[in-house]
């Protein structure tokens, strides 16, 4: 065995893990059109795989294969298998397999790869300095995220990427998280830490942390404080908090006087940025009663990892549409508890548990083990205290690519460190196997089928098989995602011609995806507009505009039948392409009206839906469809101006003028006054008013099924302070789409159903 390589090898692993320490909380590229989650994936796969590949040389160099067992071993494996089988029974495997756009986790690469990360890295550390390494790069990555979050908060004149809410997290809930984490392990390390500049380093870390902290006042970043300090209360040793006594007053000093600027009316509108906006989650009542309703349709294996927005959109409480997030449709619950039962089922929710009692169990074993001030004892501590407060976020917040990261890293850096301070017992067991031995000197010799010169061989094999199928998989996402980020800009430069080519090559790189597809039709469709525009069409114009009508019939119809037939977003985009060939393909209103009706099938309380459905009615002059369509509209949401509006024009057409000039009334009461929309409504309002019926009693409906007339107290008026959108109106089509209206408002973590 060549002593110096293996060196190099040992040092590389460990130089990985440090750097994934310090990289997963701020890395991010601005070269895919999600710019934190799917590079943090990408980071941290890669990060795996070359630990994965080095673990392979090793065991090649050694001729053997050293694992570290401990009883998080169960729980791990059985959450894989879980994942596993979760996915093979999943109502989209694609989505269980990658993840979504802008939510690449929890799917089964992102947590195939933590598992391959932990015992890769637990397996093979082998220095306490390089669990104090990585956690100190930590450290130094959140209070870089802190600053910046910070700075932003401040709306400093640098804002990066023209955004307010620009963290390197990604969001501000993993931001909070980072923050929270940073806070607490500093503050820890500086009670164990002898050298005075690293005592007031951290000092200043814990302080730059709590610093975000407190200046978002968020339920989720009290709730993680507050949870870190109960757990150094617990873990850490009063003789450690003693010899600290200058820095804890340091700490309490900034600490007061922070919170003296929030708390005092002449600094607080100074310190606290009241136009900040906040994150929008999806609130506990309406995660309960969508993952109840999933957990009753799919109990054992949930719908599948990464289908959230799938049983969202299904089991949709009614009453969110009185708010204004009414359009969303939300692809994460509340926490990531709901979103594991709603998903994994009770399995899933079983073994994940099982995972989170066992880590708690092992931190607080670790406490009766380290009962003394040393630095094996503080840095044990952190390791607790990290892992006891990324459990929570699990409570308080949904899975990330940065809280799930912590979650195995600290647990891979804490297994090591009992392995290595020697306090293996029933914790943690080197298990080695090599030509002669497994573990305790099993002889192989019985493995006859497996020459022993050849058995290094064999064993490292799957090691590197795996590495080269990960690193596959992830490149096709990644460079398909990288051709689409270049289609965007080539879009916000309308450049319809470059746009359209990087649009299919991102397609023939990754053809899986649902929303490349729904976004190539869209472009098409556009493209197609343009050319239709021109008028005097040549024989290539009409060749041309042949091509892109039926690309777009033919991608809408790929995301609707054979990608995501479940997802009423690709639906609601096939409708729409149909819509746009009304008038100019044969039976483009029915196969429109098809599409539209499943999308409502899929969403049944989208109130958008039936007024676009309506819409399509209208345009055939079925007014009587069309009204009882924008009347269900108004049923879904009490405060739907839009669909108040189509609703009073349709009556209008079907002579019923005093139903649809208390339509018109509840309109006008919805919308802003000094709008554009308000005076448009009250002069339509004004002329109905003049006509000698409506003086009178109306006159009946031409129609064999009446309409439900409707009154002023129907519940439209009680939350004026809701958000309407712009008016539409049905005797007009809509505007033709732009490709960088297109692109603009294609992608997003939460979709309003445009």
């Amino acid at each position: 065995m060549n002593t110096k390589n293996l060196n190099i090898v040992n040092k590389l692993i460990d130089s990985t893990v440090i750097s994934l320490a310090f990289l997963i909380p701020v890395f991010f590229l601005p070269i895919t059109t999600d710019f934190f989650e799917l590079n943090k994936l990408a980071l941290l796969v890669l990060g795996s795989i070359i630990i994965l590949v080095l673990w392979g040389v090793k065991i090649l160099f050694t001729k053997k294969l050293a694992i570290s067992s401990s009883p998080l071993d169960l729980p791990i494996l059985l959450s894989l298998a879980v994942f596993i089988l979760s996915t093979i029974f999943s109502i989209n495997k694609d989505s269980s397999i990658f993840g979504i756009q802008g939510r690449w986790f929890p799917s089964l690469i992102g947590f195939s790869t933590l598992v391959v990360f932990y015992y890769a890295s637990a397996s093979n550390i082998e220095k306490a300095t390089t669990i104090k390494s990585a956690l100190y790069g930590f450290l130094i990555s959140s209070s870089i995220s802190s600053l910046v979050a910070i700075l932003g908060y401040y709306n400093t004149p640098v804002k990066l990427f023209n955004s307010v809410l620009f963290t390197f997290s990604g969001s501000i809930n993993s931001a909070l998280f980072v923050a929270a984490l940073g806070a607490v392990l500093s503050l820890i390390m500086m009670f164990g830490e002898k050298n005075k500049f690293l005592k007031m380093s951290l000092t200043t870390v814990s302080l730059v942390n709590f610093s975000l902290l407190l200046v978002l006042n968020n339920v989720v970043s009290w709730v993680l404080l507050i949870t870190g300090l109960l757990a150094v209360a617990y873990l850490v040793p009063l003789a450690q908090v003693k010899q600290s006594k200058l820095n804890l007053y340091v700490i309490a000093g900034f600490v007061i006087s922070l919170v003296l600027l929030v708390v005092m009316p002449a600094t607080k509108n100074v310190v606290i940025n009241n136009n900040f906006p906040r994150e929008i989650n999806l609130d506990v009542t309406g995660s309960w009663i969508v993952t109840s309703s999933s957990l009753r349709d799919f109990p054992i294996l949930g719908s599948g990892p990464s289908t959230f927005n799938l049983n969202y959109t299904r089991y949709k409480p009614l009453y969110l549409n009185n708010g204004n997030e009414w359009s969303l449709r939300f692809d994460k619950p509340f926490n990531e508890l709901f979103n594991i039962m709603s998903t994994m089922g009770i399995l899933g929710t079983a073994a994940l548990v099982l995972l989170g009692v066992t880590v708690i169990k092992l931190t607080f074993k670790l406490r009766n083990i380290y009962t003394d001030s040393s630095e094996e004892g503080n840095v044990a501590e952190t390791l607790s205290a990290g892992l006891i407060v990324t459990l929570v976020s699990f409570l308080v917040t949904y899975a990330y690519s940065i809280n799930a990261f912590a979650l195995f890293l600290f647990s891979a850096l804490l297994v090591s460190k009992i392995k290595l301070a020697g306090k293996e017992s029933d914790l943690v067991k080197h298990v080695v196997l090599s030509f002669t031995t497994v573990s305790e000197e099993v002889s192989l010799s019985s493995l006859s089928a497996v020459k022993k010169e050849y058995f290094h061989y064999v064993i490292s094999a799957p090691v590197f098989a795996l590495a080269i199928a990960g690193f596959l998989l992830t490149y096709r996402t990644y460079a398909a995602d990288v051709l689409m980020k270049q289609a965007f800009t080539a879009a916000q430069k309308n450049d319809g011609n470059t746009t359209y080519q990087l649009m299919a090559k991102a397609i023939n790189t990754n053809p899986r995806k649902d929303l490349y597809h729904n976004l190539y039709a869209q472009v098409n469709i556009a493209l197609a507009n343009s050319v239709a525009s021109k008028g005097n069409l040549s024989d290539v114009d009409k060749q041309t505009l042949q091509s892109l009508v039926s690309q777009a019939i033919r991608s809408s119809r790929i995301s609707t039948e054979i990608l995501n037939p479940l997802n009423p977003v690709n639906w609601e985009v096939r409708a729409s392409v149909y819509k746009a060939l009304i008038g100019a393909a044969e039976n483009s209103e029915q196969w429109a009206i098809n599409a539209y009706n499943t999308a409502i099938q899929l969403d049944p309380t989208n109130a958008r839906l039936r007024l676009n459905l309506g819409g399509v009615y209208y345009s055939k002059k079925d007014y009587l469809t069309a009204a009882n369509l924008f009347r269900q509209a108004t049923t879904l949401k009490p405060n739907y101006a839009n669909a108040y509006y189509n609703f009073a024009e349709a009556l209008y057409n079907l002579k019923d003028y005093k139903n649809a000039k208390t339509a018109f009334e509840v309109a006008l009461s919805l919308v802003e006054k000094d709008s554009g929309d308000y005076k448009k409504v009250a002069e339509e309002l004004s002329k109905l008013k003049e006509l000698p019926a409506v003086a009178g009693a109306s006159e009946s409906s031409p129609s064999e099924k009446p309409i439900e007339p409707i009154t002023q107290n129907t519940g439209a008026t009680e939350q004026q302070d809701v958000k309407q959108e712009p008016l539409t109106d049905p005797d007009q089509q809509k505007e033709e789409p732009k490709v960088s209206d297109i692109v603009n408002t294609g992608t997003g973590q939460q979709v309003p159903a445009e």
